[in-house]
């Protein structure tokens, strides 16, 4: 009897530890859920309370590794049920902006100055936000977590982030408000610029070139079907 109230409680702690795992996982990043949220986790516990009733008896009787193959089956079902894209799960920041879900469609490619730059910091309605890297710029919008207001890159948002990843920094002071030749670099700072400049191109869509003030800015959008996802960013000087 003391044996099989212990292999109970042992079914109970495991069943205890999947849920409370999942909590921290998925419930304490939802800041906003709404009604059909909530009646849609209801039914899973439901769900979840009927198969433990179910399969109790089940694993009583078949041994350690039926208790482990249940417990895996259990997770897998609360995550497929929980399912991000399906259900559409939002949630947003303190002034209603969205921090995560879609994306803002896809920007066409063009010619920025340092000024237009500052008009993708994350801060307008779509949350679009934009970093520029030895000159050319790309949307990281899909990365609100880290170049996102609160970010731990969040002072690149909107701004050339050359220098600071040339020197390893994320120091206020290497951010300029104008434009940066970076003609001051060392060899081995511009070596390391060109590597991350390499790595942003491999991870992120490219949507323009950065001009100096000196510059005539051309406001000249693609015309072209060309999906601006691709990272090459080579456009015809006019």
């Amino acid at each position: 009897m003391v044996k099989q109230k212990l292999h109970q409680m042992s079914i109970l702690f495991m069943y205890s530890l999947t849920f409370q795992r999942f909590y921290n996982h998925v419930f304490t990043k939802l800041v906003n859920p709404d009604i059909n949220t909530f009646s849609m986790l209801f039914s899973i516990l439901r769900c979840g309370s009927r198969y433990f009733k179910k399969s109790l008896s089940v694993l009583e009787s078949a041994g350690m590794f039926w208790l482990i193959f249940a417990g895996i089956l259990a997770v897998i079902m609360l995550l497929a049920a929980f399912d991000f894209n399906r259900f559409r799960i939002k949630w947003t920041s303190k002034d209603g902006r969205q921090l995560s879900g879609d994306c803002p469609p896809p920007m066409k490619r063009r010619y920025m100055t340092v000024e237009q730059l500052r008009q993708y910091d994350g801060t307008d309605a779509d949350g679009r936000i934009c970093i520029a890297v030895n000159g050319d710029i790309y949307d990281v919008t899909r990365k609100r977590e880290l170049y996102g207001q609160g970010g731990p890159y969040g002072l690149f948002a909107g701004r050339d982030a050359s220098r600071c990843l040339a020197k390893f920094s994320t120091e206020m002071v290497h951010i300029k408000d104008t434009y940066d030749d970076l003609a001051d670099l060392t060899l081995s700072e511009i070596n390391s610029l060109r590597e991350w400049a390499m790595q942003f191109a491999q991870m992120y869509p490219c949507v323009g070139k950065l001009l100096s003030s000196s510059d005539q800015a051309d406001f000249r959008t693609d015309d072209e079907e060309e999906d601006s996802s691709l990272s090459d960013c080579d456009f015809d000087d006019q």
